[in-house]
C-alpha cells in the first residue's frame, strides 16, 4: 500500500465514526469533530536496497464537548476491527474553546 494510500485509508476509517473529519486542521465551529494527520514513518522494511514495507504512524485527535462522547468508542472499535495497532494518549480539556480533547497514535 502507498502512502497515499495509508492518507486515503485513514480517512475512511475516521469517515465509519464521524461525518465530521479533517486532515491537519478544522476550521469549522462545531460541537465534535475528529483531526488526523500522518506523523512520521514509524518503521520501514528494506528489500534489495527498495523500500519494501513502510509503517505510518497517525495522530487522531477527537474535539468534543460531550463528557462521554460514544465517538470515543466507535474510533477505538474501527481502529481494533480493522487491524491497526494504536494506543490511546489520553484527554485533555481546552478551557479556552471548553473543548474535551482525546487523543490516539496508531500505525498503518
Amino acid at each position: 500500500m502507498t502512502l497515499t494510500e495509508k492518507m486515503r485509508r485513514m480517512r475512511d476509517l475516521m469517515l465509519l465514526c464521524s461525518e465530521s473529519v479533517f486532515h491537519y486542521f478544522c476550521d469549522k465551529q462545531l460541537n465534535e469533530w475528529i483531526l488526523w494527520q500522518e506523523i512520521t514513518e514509524a518503521s520501514e522494511g528494506a528489500v534489495d536496497n527498495r523500500k519494501g514495507e513502510q509503517a505510518i504512524e497517525f495522530s487522531i485527535d477527537l474535539y468534543t464537548k460531550k463528557e462521554y462522547s460514544p465517538t470515543i468508542d466507535k474510533i477505538q472499535e474501527i481502529l481494533d476491527t480493522n487491524g491497526i495497532s494504536f494506543s490511546y494518549s489520553g484527554s485533555t480539556y481546552e478551557p479556552e474553546t471548553r473543548l474535551i480533547h482525546h487523543e490516539w497514535r496508531c500505525e498503518l
